[in-house]
């Protein structure tokens, strides 16, 4: 084999080695991945021009699937997907769907290529964009790559839906009746606010960062951060948030608000929410119309009273809830109009109606050697330590009759 011949096998052997590797930049270089893999410029690379980074249009929404066509007319950018943006060179207004967002900093051409900042245009329509800074990176996340991605706690009620991330970031979308999803902003159950401004969520948006676990309710949320703190939001008509306010119609937090530190586990109810202290000591607070709070009163409370000590779980329905003691004991309290509490009383078509004399303020001791509850609007399901499943309380989709619910 000649020396032509080995040089030429050579360079095309380095050429391929370089394809599978990751790309590597220079000093002062800036790169931008979305959902993890990098893109590549052809011409113009990102800058920093007057402290924003401006990247290359084209290339980034492009690996982003949106048809990308310029008119020299208008001096505009269409970006279509399921998305329509609509960027003029030298503006600061910029469109999405029809609405109209301002820039700090606007679009404009460097080198023949149109540079955007990219961040605000981004996250108008739901992406995630963050700077690492010892990388040079600009990080986009899209909806799905959040959704997707590791996680570690989900929940999700009435149409709210809560995620936390590995890195624990938690994430939010849905319905954001009374500002649930805790971003600052809020609706009624049509979608829209007084203003007539739709502020449910189709995409996800951030809400906090060092996440531990989340629990959504009706109509608030609850989440512990790494540190044990306890944050609430969304409606306090019952005082569910915990924060010593609330108890009035239409009050609300649609941003998180500090309630108590050393918290391990939290439940929020239908309008109550149930803790669990770092000590074992069980806390409630909210509605108590019921004896859902198990404190021996119908009294609502807007800050937290405590209930009892040594509890390992609970969960909180919409009426009653459920406690399992570090002996492994079962306790229950609430309503039982359904027979969710599992004391052996068994409802009728009158107490159905009539439930208030269905209310049991006081724990009750329900089972024993029992690992794991959970509660629905107005039922119950518990795992036995010996790993068997038991259930009782409503069972309406099993059969009906004279317009009662006749199973238990």
């Amino acid at each position: 084999m000649n020396a032509t011949k080995k040089a030429l096998i050579t360079i095309i052997s380095l050429i391929l080695i370089s394809l599978t590797l990751p790309i590597k930049l220079h000093a002062n270089e800036i790169g931008v991945t979305i959902d993890a893999q990098q893109v590549i410029f052809v011409d113009q690379p990102p800058i920093i021009a007057n402290g924003r980074t401006l990247v290359p249009l084209r290339d980034v929404f492009e690996a982003l699937g949106f048809y990308v066509e310029w008119n020299p007319d208008t001096q505009q950018v269409s970006l279509t997907s399921d998305i329509v943006i609509i960027i003029t060179i030298g503006s600061n207004e910029f469109s999405a769907n029809g609405i109209t967002h301002t820039l700090d900093v606007p679009a404009q051409i460097i080198g023949g290529t149109t540079m955007l900042p990219i961040r605000h245009v981004l996250e108008s329509v739901g992406y995630y964009v963050d700077w690492d800074a010892a990388a040079n990176m600009v990080i986009i996340t899209s909806a799905s790559g959040i959704v997707t991605g590791e996680r570690t706690t989900i929940s999700t009620r009435f149409g709210a839906k809560f995620v936390i991330c590995a890195d624990g970031y938690l994430w939010a979308w849905g319905c954001n009746a009374y500002g649930r999803l805790g971003d600052g902003e809020r609706s009624f159950w049509g979608g829209k606010d007084d203003d007539g401004i739709d502020n449910d969520r189709l995409v996800p948006v951030r809400i906090m960062s060092n996440v531990a676990y989340v629990s959504a309710g009706v109509v608030h949320t609850m989440a512990i951060t790494v540190d044990g703190s306890l944050w609430g939001w969304g409606s306090n008509e019952s005082g569910q948030l915990g924060d010593g306010t609330g108890g009035e119609w239409g009050e609300y937090s649609p941003l998180p608000v500090k309630i108590m530190d050393d918290v391990v586990t939290v439940s929020a109810g239908g309008h109550h929410t149930m803790a669990i202290r770092a000590d074992g000591s069980l806390w409630a607070w909210g509605s108590n119309r019921f004896g859902q709070l198990g404190d021996l009163t119908s009294e609502m409370r807007t800050a937290p009273v405590k209930v009892m000590d040594n509890v390992a779980a609970v969960s909180a329905g919409q009426e009653h809830t459920m406690a399992i003691k570090s002996d492994g004991t079962l306790w229950a309290w609430g309503s039982n109009r359904f027979g969710n509490l599992g004391i052996g009383i068994s409802p009728t078509p009158s107490t159905q109606i009539a439930h208030e004399a269905n209310i049991h303020p006081n724990p009750v001791q329900v089972l024993e050697n029992v690992a794991a509850v959970s509660v629905g609007n107005s039922h119950t399901m518990a795992i036995r330590a010996a790993g068997f499943v038991l259930g009782w309380g409503i069972n309406w989709r099993c059969e009906r009759e004279h317009g009662f619910y006749s199973r238990y």
